[in-house]
């Protein structure tokens, strides 16, 4: 582990953002915006089993109702992958992805090996 992670001090900088228009406000300071975008994404398919999934594999229906890969969550604690669980039905056939490979990372030749699930 990094030393400067156990250090008590240590803190994540806040983003500062300023406005586009170089103007300032609050007396020329900076302001600090904590930018945070959610949107929602449908479980599409999952890394290790449906009894504990350990990563999920996210998608989104495009404008032309396409179920489209957005994205693979980070590795589940067990509690989480366990509440998961308990809504996760296996892939019937005919699911959006059934012939796809998923990359383990960028840059890498890994294959997931991944189980599809009903979107």
């Amino acid at each position: 582990m990094f030393p400067c992670l156990r250090q008590k001090r240590f803190r994540p900088r806040p983003r500062t953002v300023r406005p586009h228009s170089g103007f300032l406000g609050l007396q020329g300071r900076d302001f600090v915006n904590p930018v945070r975008e959610t949107s929602e994404a449908i479980v599409g398919a999952i890394t290790g089993s449906l009894s504990v999934p350990r990563t999920l594999l996210l998608g989104r229906y495009d404008d032309d109702g396409r179920f489209q890969y957005i994205g693979r969550t980070t590795s589940l604690a067990r509690a989480a992958g366990a509440a998961i669980a308990g809504l996760l039905a296996a892939g019937q056939r005919g699911h959006p992805w059934t012939g796809w490979s998923f990359s383990a990372g960028w840059g890498s030749r890994e294959k997931l090996n991944v189980t599809l699930v009903e979107p």
